[in-house]
């Protein structure tokens, strides 16, 4: 990997084939937090997970419990690291 890069080692990396799976996957990790551009997707996931709509030209129709950030710039301070 690169110093550009995320710093994520390849166990860290998943990939599902279906959106079923992907969501399965999101809970069994125990995901505190999860950003998803697909709403289908956060719809699926447990209420114990903060889900976090990616909606960059803010068109998306988000859930009122869901955050919803237009850029990546607004996740720490969604996630309260800033």
């Amino acid at each position: 990997h690169s110093a550009e890069g995320l710093g994520w080692l390849p166990g860290q990396v998943f990939f599902e084939l279906t959106k079923e799976d992907k969501a399965a996957r999101i809970a069994a990790l125990g995901c505190t937090h999860y950003v998803d551009d697909l709403p289908e997707i956060l719809d699926m996931l447990p209420a114990s997970i903060e889900k976090i709509l990616f909606a960059p030209s803010g068109a998306a129709v988000a859930s009122p419990e869901w955050k919803v950030m237009t850029s990546w710039h607004q996740l720490p301070a969604l996630l309260k690291l800033a």
